[in-house]
């Protein structure tokens, strides 16, 4: 379902921030699906047919630099949208 793809994508996401850190987490190297080089898990080279799944980093949430927010966003036959805060803690 969408909303399975796009936790699965949003714990691939967190747990590449704790590998990171918060610094070392940016727009190119947050996602593993879309970093180089791409992560091989099924999560990133194998979503169901009919399915798209992105993510996006937004640096400065609300104008303060101590957070970061992940979208993850799932497109096809059904829809579904997960959003995460991090924090510089």
């Amino acid at each position: 379902s969408a909303a399975q793809l796009a936790q699965e994508r949003m714990e691939l996401i967190l747990a590449q921030k704790r590998v990171l850190g918060f610094a070392g987490f940016t727009a190119a190297t947050f996602d593993p699906c879309t970093s180089s080089p791409p992560s091989t898990q099924a999560v990133c080279t194998a979503p169901p047919a009919g399915y798209t799944v992105s993510a996006a980093l937004t640096d400065n949430w609300g104008g303060d630099t101590n957070y970061k927010m992940i979208n993850v966003s799932v497109t096809g036959k059904s829809q579904e949208s997960l959003i995460a805060l991090v924090a510089n803690y």
